[in-house]
């Protein structure tokens, strides 16, 4: 359905005054499409009698679902891989010999916005691995969200098998218990985190923690709303612990205390104590970033074939190689190489683009070429235009979303450019978007 001026105005008003969200006219087809979904889902054939009840006070329940459908997104454990490494290697050592010093026994950590429960549970992994080594610390997590039914998953802690891709094996072992195409996180691990609803927009936070999550909620709130949010987000946070938002989120000054700590994987924002002097590890090689994170570029069925024929001018580059092989202890070499070599012969190296129909084996070899030079870092910041793409089926998507979440691993999340509104909506179904973005060009 097509919402009425009227009707997207007296919605997004109401939903942002209830809970917070703001939906700007450019998200207009969002919202649109969502109502259209839960008219379905509810039996309701009248569009207008559907907006009126979930503007009516009666109608509070049917607005939590269409809130809930508005927030859907893609979860999985061990997402945003960079910003874990950031925290594995450089918030966690500090947080744990900061706790051993002034003998408080317990670690908090609070994941706000948690929704089904993936990025607690993936915390609660991390917490068990690095305190294996001291028997004295414990930790606590709490974990918050604004929807009671995704709270109910997250209490459960069952999940589709999938879900599980880029945990590490030996996580796998320690953490789940395999039924089917199902797993269960063991209650060992279900036991440390407490699961409460709770609306960010309420006043009262709670405090002392050694690290606070809060990733990819404020993109959900107007700028004014957004402050408010940081600044008790940032009271939240013990002196000497850290916060971390989402790639696209960021604190700015007055919006709370806490200043960026830049490290490899990305920024991490910290409260100073006045004492300790954090010192950032110098970066992993490539391949083992990758094993870490247990993800791939990837893989192998996708990798682009080597072409049989090549202009002169333009000879085999090493990025290629090192698409094919990123578990090569010399890949971190190579690719400087390729970019050298790329620069000195003058290549083009304007973003790749996709056009046109993509469908079949001559659209995933299209796809396929189009991000091999962004895995090889050979464009950098790595962008890819899809202003003239028409149409592109389920493997394209899938070779799209694959190469999306490896480059975000690596900290500086595929921009998208040129996207019309029915690719944006594609984009976003496959699980490209995010972790990749839209740029401000690709909205217009």
């Amino acid at each position: 359905m097509a919402l009425t001026d009227a009707q997207f105005r007296s919605l997004s008003a109401h939903i942002a005054e209830l809970v917070g969200i703001h939906i700007g006219a450019e998200k207009r087809w969002l919202l649109a499409a969502r109502v259209t979904a839960r008219l379905a889902a509810v039996g309701e054939t009248n569009e207008r009698r559907y907006v009126d009840h979930v503007l009516d006070p009666a109608g509070a329940e049917e607005l939590g679902h269409l809130v809930e459908a508005l927030r859907v997104g893609e979860t999985q454990f061990y997402r945003h891989a960079s910003q874990l490494r950031a925290i594995r290697r450089v918030a966690l050592p500090e947080i744990i010999a900061r706790r051993e010093r002034d003998g408080t026994r317990t670690i908090r950590v609070w994941s706000a916005g948690c929704a089904t429960g993936e990025e607690p549970y993936t915390l609660a992994m991390m917490l068990d691995a690095a305190l294996r080594s001291t028997s004295r610390l414990s930790f606590e997590i709490l974990a918050t969200d604004l929807s009671g039914p995704a709270l109910d998953v997250a209490r459960r802690g069952r999940y589709r098998a999938g879900a599980t891709r880029a945990v590490p094996r030996e996580v796998m072992k320690t953490a789940f218990v395999v039924h089917g195409d199902e797993v269960e996180v063991r209650p060992a691990l279900r036991q440390r985190i407490r699961f409460e609803e709770k609306n960010l927009l309420d006043a009262r936070y709670p405090r002392g923690f050694d690290l606070v999550l809060c990733r990819n909620v404020l993109i959900y709130f107007g700028r004014a709303t957004q402050r408010e949010v940081l600044a008790r987000l940032s009271a939240s946070v013990v002196p000497g612990g850290y916060l971390a938002l989402g790639y696209t989120e960021r604190l700015d000054a007055g919006d709370g205390e806490l200043l960026p700590l830049r490290t490899d994987d990305g920024v991490l924002y910290r409260r100073a104590d006045g004492a300790t002097r954090v010192v950032v590890p110098k970066s992993e090689p490539k391949a083992e970033l990758m094993r870490a994170s247990g993800a791939t570029l990837l893989r192998r069925d996708d990798t682009l074939p080597r072409r049989t024929s090549r202009p002169p001018s333009h000879p085999q580059r090493p990025d290629e190689r090192i698409a094919r092989e990123p578990g090569d202890r010399h890949a971190k070499d190579r690719s400087a190489e390729a970019k050298t070599a790329t620069r000195s012969a003058g290549q083009h190296t304007a973003p790749p683009h996709l056009e046109g129909e993509l469908t079949g084996d001559s659209g995933a070899l299209a796809a396929r070429a189009a991000v091999a030079p962004l895995l090889a870092g050979v464009i950098e910041p790595p962008v890819l235009s899809v202003a003239g793409l028409l149409y592109a089926d389920r493997e394209v998507s899938r070779i799209l979303a694959r190469a999306a979440a490896a480059i975000a691993a690596h900290g500086t999340p595929l921009s998208i450019t040129g996207a019309s509104e029915g690719v944006r909506r594609f984009l976003v179904r496959s699980h490209v978007v995010p972790p990749a973005v839209l740029t401000e060009s690709s909205k217009s």
